[in-house]
């Protein structure tokens, strides 16, 4: 969400230095009347979402961990309605408005919350990754210290029977 407040305030910002032509009339009227949809689609969305995370009593906030993975309700369509719902509110705010860096900054709002979730999805497997590899070299190190273990043993077992025999036997005369 915070992507999407960054958009919109830069496709306002960039609306009110360098306003895009937009089309008025029919056109322009057609345009407001699916942005108006979008918007009302787009608050159903999220209210939808919102109460589907109420029900399964799990938090709405992404920054704190969810206490369930929820497959039915919006998540049966998508795994991110919050998105969705959050791009659909831009581009209507745009149709409806007439505010063409609303349809870009959605664009741009998409693309950006792509490029984070493919960041976070190469870092958690790359450390995974690096778990695995430390698995197993942990147990490469297990096996290492039990063969050392074992071939210690032996060795100080072969010492203390060298040691007994040598105990046992009379020592050799000079002659």
């Amino acid at each position: 969400p915070i992507i999407y407040v960054a958009a919109v305030l830069a496709g306002l910002a960039l609306h009110w230095l360098a306003p895009l032509p937009w089309h008025g009339g029919v056109a322009g009227m057609i345009a407001a009347a699916i942005g108006l949809c979008l918007l009302c689609a787009g608050v159903a969305l999220e209210i939808v979402t919102i109460l589907t995370f109420r029900h399964h009593n799990t938090t709405v906030l992404p920054h704190r961990s969810a206490a369930r993975l929820i497959t039915d309700g919006p998540f049966a369509k998508s795994r991110n309605p919050i998105y969705v719902g959050n791009t659909m509110l831009v581009v209507g705010a745009g149709l409806l408005f007439g505010i063409g860096w609303l349809l870009i900054a959605a664009v741009a709002a998409v693309f950006a919350a792509a490029a984070i979730l493919l960041l976070f999805t190469a870092l958690l497997l790359a450390h995974r990754g690096r778990l695995a590899r430390e698995r197993a070299l942990s147990g490469v190190r297990e096996q290492l210290a039990a063969d050392l273990h074992d071939d210690l043993g032996a060795g100080l077992a072969r010492i203390a029977m060298m040691a007994e025999l040598a105990r046992r036997e009379p020592a050799p005369t000079e002659v």
